[in-house]
Order: structure tokens, then C-alpha cells, then sequence
């Protein structure tokens, strides 16, 4: 138990006391205890009411960074990798955000984050998980964080799930992302210009997002020992699949069949591939040769991508917490 508590306590130094989670921490912190629940509940506000942008949108970012700590935790408890009862001072705080009415529509209304919701009724009702073997799923969890924290430091990510999370550039959104892969014509043109504009960016996020969710495939499959420790990882990454889900998945035939064209081009396979794979060499294919891996490249993507979408994922959290 002693090496669980030092755990934790390196989690949250790392994820927690620094960076965006910190500076959204001391953003509410600071609204709450000052006891100002109109300022907390406009800066929380539906999108749809009133318009985000500037410092009101990074404090948001900066909130959406600490939520997913504090989800982080839950998932690092289903791992065996921290004690199943948080300390007491961390347990605090999470039910005094997490409760809050100002902070309740954001995650659980307005942009429903449903593993958030869990973690504080896990903290407030002391819903203990049992049975857990300390150190039991220790790599898939490294190979998680690591996997996850990808999504913060690509550029291309960052754009395409921005635009996938309502977030426009200028007057370049997520119904443009979707016009340019529903058309081989300005999806090729799209992988072969030299100028990266944020609506480009949001094309390659979207390739290297089923990428990353093919990946996430394999790590929740290798923990299928673990029901509840894969149904946590997928809601962790919940908001954006259902989103993917709702708003993209019935252009996916369409995407996927362009993409697999697109690829088959000698230029776009080179620099789609580039930063993927070192081995990938255009030259060693003919051109049949690289139309039936273009092909098969795409056909595993898409089959990754629709598996990952699947919301059986949820059911294990929603049993056990009875919702």
C-alpha cells in the first residue's frame, strides 16, 4: 500500500499540480470560493447560448485538462496502480469541483463527459472497487497515458478534435472537415499542398486520429481481463467518440473509400506513412501492388475506427455505477 500512495502521489504531481490541469484547479478554485456562481456558471456555459473564444476558451481548455486528470485517477485505481480510497485532501477537492452547480451542466448537460460523473460518484459515495491486484495492469496503463497524451502534443490532433468539439477557426469548422472527405478532388488536394491552413491541419488530424484509435483498439483489448478497466479507458475517451459517432459516422463509407484512392498515390502514401512507419517505401511497391495496400490500410482503419465507436464499451461503468 505504501508503494500505491507513492503513486498516486507522482500521478498527481505530474498530471494534477502542473500545467493546463493546475491553472484550470486555480481558475475554479478561485470563482468558488469567492462564492461566484454566476461568473463560474457564464464561464461553463453552453456554446450554443453564447459564443466561446480568447481567454473564456483556453480556461475552458485548462478545465476539460483537469476533469480528465481527476478521470485519470479512476483509471489508474481500475489499474491496480493507486490505492483504491484516494487521500483525503485530493478526495475533497474532486467532490467540491465536481459537485458544484455551476460545474454539473458543463460535463454532465452541456458536453456530457460521462466518466467524470462516475468519478465523483466513485469519490463521494465510496464505490470502491474490489478484487484489484496491486501493479495488475501496469503496461497497458503506461501505454495509455502515453498513447493519450499524444492527442495534446500533435497540432493536426488538436485541430481536428477542436473542430470535433464545436471549435471553429475563423469560419473553418467540423462541416468542412467532413466536405473535404466526402470528395476525392479535395481530399487529394487536401494531402498534396505544401501550405498547412488550419482546415488542412484538421485532415491530417483526422487520419492520425484513426491511427491513435486503432492503437487505443489494441490496448483496451489487452486488458480484456479487466472489463471495467476497458470500459473506463473508453469513456475517457468517450466525449469524442460520441461526437465521431454523431456527427461523422455516416460519412465514414464515403471517407474511408476516398482516403484508400488518395493513398494509392505514390506522393500521399510517402508522406502519410512518414510519420508512422520508417520502413514504408513507395519504391518497393508497383502500382497494383500499392492500390491493394492503399486498400487494406484503409479497411483496417475503418474496421478500428467502427470497433471503437461500438458503445458497448460503456455497459461495464454503467453497471456497476447503476446508470
Amino acid at each position: 500500500m505504501v508503494n500505491l500512495q507513492r503513486n498516486l502521489h507522482s500521478l498527481k504531481a505530474e498530471f494534477h499540480d502542473k500545467g493546463d490541469a493546475a491553472k484550470g484547479h486555480k481558475t475554479l478554485m478561485k470563482l468558488i470560493e469567492a462564492d461566484k456562481k454566476k461568473e463560474l456558471a457564464h464561464l461553463l456555459r453552453n456554446h450554443e447560448e453564447e459564443v466561446v473564444y480568447g481567454r473564456e476558451l483556453q480556461q475552458r481548455f485548462e478545465v476539460d485538462t483537469l476533469l480528465e486528470t481527476y478521470n485519470l485517477l479512476l483509471i489508474a485505481i481500475l489499474a491496480g496502480y493507486v490505492p483504491p480510497a484516494l487521500d483525503e485532501e485530493l478526495s475533497a477537492e474532486i467532490q467540491k469541483i465536481l459537485s458544484h452547480d455551476s460545474v454539473k451542466p458543463y460535463y454532465e448537460k452541456y458536453y456530457r463527459y460521462k466518466l467524470t460523473d462516475y468519478t465523483l460518484q466513485y469519490v463521494t459515495e465510496k464505490k470502491y472497487f474490489t478484487n484489484i491486484e496491486p501493479d495488475s495492469n501496469i503496461s497497458p496503463l503506461n501505454v495509455f497515458i502515453a498513447l493519450s497524451r499524444l492527442l495534446d502534443e500533435d497540432e493536426d490532433l488538436e485541430v481536428f478534435l477542436a473542430m470535433l468539439d464545436y471549435v471553429k477557426y475563423g469560419d473553418i469548422g467540423l462541416d468542412d472537415v467532413i466536405e473535404i472527405l466526402s470528395s476525392y478532388e479535395k481530399l487529394n488536394k487536401a494531402f498534396t499542398t505544401k501550405r498547412k491552413t488550419d482546415e488542412i491541419k484538421s485532415i491530417w488530424g483526422f487520419f492520425k486520429y484513426t491511427t491513435f484509435l486503432s492503437q487505443l483498439r489494441e490496448v483496451i483489448e489487452s486488458v480484456d481481463n479487466n472489463p471495467l478497466l476497458q470500459s473506463a479507458m473508453w469513456l475517457y475517451h468517450g466525449y469524442f467518440l460520441d461526437r465521431m459517432n454523431t456527427r461523422m459516422k455516416s460519412i465514414f463509407v464515403t471517407a474511408f473509400k476516398n482516403l484508400s484512392h488518395v493513398l494509392a498515390s505514390p506522393e500521399v502514401f510517402q508522406n502519410l506513412t512518414a510519420d508512422f512507419s520508417a520502413t514504408d517505401k513507395t519504391n518497393d511497391y508497383d502500382e497494383q501492388e500499392l492500390k491493394d495496400t492503399a486498400h487494406q490500410i484503409m479497411e483496417k482503419s475503418k474496421e478500428d475506427v467502427l470497433f471503437m465507436l461500438d458503445a458497448k464499451w460503456k455497459k461495464p461503468m454503467m453497471e456497476y455505477f447503476g446508470n
